[in-house]
């Protein structure tokens, strides 16, 4: 599952090191606002008494796992901890509702440049972005 966020976060925050406003931003766009965090959460809750009408998935869904992606265009996102503290929410929202599934992976926030930045590698093996999901969630656990 994908979102694309573009909210740019204002320059006198990374200027001013105001961690209130970079908290306030990211709940407001990404945490805990109607966006992010908790569209996620609710689109798979969705998705998991809707699979077959709304998606057309006729996979059990218990066989099934989700990788909530959002994709965003700040370069000043990518800082250690926003993925932490977005996905920390996800999980809070989320609840008990991903235990239809096999599996719902922590959320990820990747920016939009890797995706251009990878195009064609991306378009010439099409398991690659999940690989290096993959690899990216493995490595998030260990730290």
């Amino acid at each position: 599952m994908f979102e694309f966020k573009s909210s740019p976060l204002h320059y006198n925050v990374i200027a001013d090191q105001d961690i209130e406003g970079l908290r306030r931003f990211l709940d407001e766009n990404f945490a805990k606002g109607k966006k992010g965090a908790l569209q996620f959460a609710n689109a798979v809750r969705h998705l998991s008494k809707n699979s077959l009408s709304a998606y057309q998935i006729s996979t059990d869904i218990s066989k099934l796992t989700v990788y909530p992606v959002i994709v965003f265009t700040d370069k000043n996102l990518c800082m250690l901890g926003v993925n932490d503290y977005v996905g920390k929410n996800f999980q809070e929202h989320l609840g008990e509702d991903g235990k239809h599934f096999k599996q719902v992976m922590p959320l990820t926030m990747i920016n939009g440049d890797f995706f251009t930045e990878n195009m064609v590698l991306l378009e010439k093996d099409r398991s690659l972005f999940k690989r290096a999901l993959d690899h990216y969630l493995k490595y998030r656990r260990k730290r």
